[in-house]
C-alpha cells in the first residue's frame, strides 16, 4: 500500500510537472480569443464559461493535481485499499456466468470512464491554453484514473490488478473520445445507465458511505447504449418533430452476484440478460423547454440525461444461458 502512495504522489508531481512545462500555443481555429484572457481558447458552441487565462492554467494544475487523491482516498473507502496486501494480478473473465459479477463490472468500469473521459474533456475544454489540452489531458488523465484503480486493486485484499478491467476501461475512453470528436455520431449514440438501487444495498451501507459504494451495487444496474433517432434531424433529415424524443435500448445486466446480494441471502439465482426497450430522449424533452437551445441553462439542463436513463417506454429482458 505504502508503494501505492508513492505511486500517486509520483503521478500527482509528474502531471502537473507536463502541465507546467506544455506549450501556450496561441493559434487556432474555431475559438473566439477574449481580450481578458489573450491566451485562453473560448470555444461558445463546447464551452459554458469564457475563464480567464490564468484561471485556465492554474484551474489545470490544480483539477491535475487533485484528481490521483481524490482517487486514492475513494479507494479507501469503497474498495477496500487500506488492507495491507502484497501485489497480485487475477484474472477474472469477462462476461460469463461462473465470473464474479457477471460481466456487470466490466461494463461498469466501460461506463465508468466513458464518463469520466468526456466530463474531463468538457473540463479541460474549459482549462485549455493550447489547441490540444483538452485531448492531452482529459484522454491522459482517464487512462491514468483506470491504470491507478488497478494498481490500487492489486493492493487490495478482495480484488487483485485485473486486465480485463483495464481493457474495459481503456474502450470507454476511446468510445467518449470519439464522442467528443465527432458530433454527428454523438447526436446519435450514447451510453447510459438506468440504476435503482437494490433494498440489499439499502440495508447494508448506510450515511456517507453509501454515497460512495453504490457503484458496487451492480444488481440495480442496466448498462445500455442508446441510438438517438435525433440524431437524423442533426444531419439535415426532415423527420416528425415527435421521432427526436425516441431512443432505442440495448443493454446488459446481471442480478445476484454482489455482496450485498450474499449478505441478504440473495445469490442462489445467479442471472445475467440483455435488456432492450425504447425510452424518451429526456435530452431533448429539456432543450424545448428553452427558447435559446444555445443557452447556457440550456445545455447544462441536458448533461445528466446524457449518462442516466429514466425508465420511461416498453422494453424486454432476455435471459442468457446460464
Amino acid at each position: 500500500m505504502k508503494k501505492f502512495i508513492l505511486l500517486i504522489c509520483l503521478s500527482m508531481l509528474t502531471l502537473n510537472n507536463l502541465s507546467a512545462q506544455a506549450p501556450e500555443e496561441n493559434s487556432g481555429t474555431a475559438v473566439v480569443v477574449s481580450d481578458e484572457s489573450p491566451k485562453g481558447y473560448y470555444n461558445p458552441e463546447t464551452e459554458y464559461f469564457n475563464l480567464s487565462y490564468n484561471a485556465r492554467r492554474y484551474g489545470k494544475y490544480i483539477i491535475t493535481g487533485a484528481t490521483p487523491p481524490i482517487i486514492l482516498l475513494f479507494g479507501i473507502k469503497a474498495w477496500d485499499w487500506e488492507n495491507n496486501h502484497d501485489f497480485y494480478s487475477k484474472d477474472e473473465g469477462w462476461f460469463g456466468q461462473g465470473t464474479d459479477f457477471g460481466g456487470a463490472d466490466k461494463w461498469g468500469h466501460f461506463y465508468a470512464h466513458y464518463v469520466t473521459q468526456r466530463l474531463l474533456f468538457t473540463l479541460y475544454d474549459h482549462l485549455d491554453t493550447s489547441p490540444s489540452d483538452r485531448w492531452v489531458y482529459s484522454i491522459g488523465m482517464t487512462m491514468g484514473v483506470g491504470f491507478l484503480i488497478e494498481v490500487g486493486d492489486g493492493f487490495s485484499s478482495q480484488y487483485g490488478f485485473c486486465f480485463q478491467d483495464l481493457a474495459m476501461d481503456y474502450a470507454g475512453i476511446a468510445l467518449g473520445a470519439l464522442l467528443d470528436y465527432s458530433p454527428t455520431l454523438d447526436s446519435f449514440l450514447g451510453v447510459t445507465v438506468r440504476y435503482i438501487p437494490t433494498k440489499a444495498f439499502r440495508d447494508e451501507d448506510k450515511g456517507l458511505k453509501r454515497t460512495l459504494t453504490f457503484v458496487n451495487d451492480y444488481s440495480g444496474y442496466i448498462y445500455m447504449m442508446n441510438f438517438k433517432l435525433a440524431g437524423f434531424k442533426h444531419i439535415g433529415y426532415d423527420i416528425p418533430n415527435f421521432m427526436r424524443y425516441i431512443q432505442l435500448d440495448l443493454g446488459f445486466y446481471s442480478r445476484d452476484y454482489t455482496t450485498y446480494d450474499r449478505k441478504a441471502g440473495n445469490d442462489h439465482d445467479k442471472r445475467r440478460g440483455i435488456y432492450a426497450g425504447v425510452s424518451i430522449n429526456f435530452s431533448e424533452v429539456v432543450k424545448d423547454m428553452y427558447s435559446d437551445h444555445s443557452s447556457v441553462a440550456c445545455r447544462l439542463s441536458q448533461v445528466p440525461f446524457k449518462y442516466y436513463s429514466i425508465p420511461s417506454g416498453p422494453g424486454h429482458s432476455f435471459g442468457l444461458p446460464k
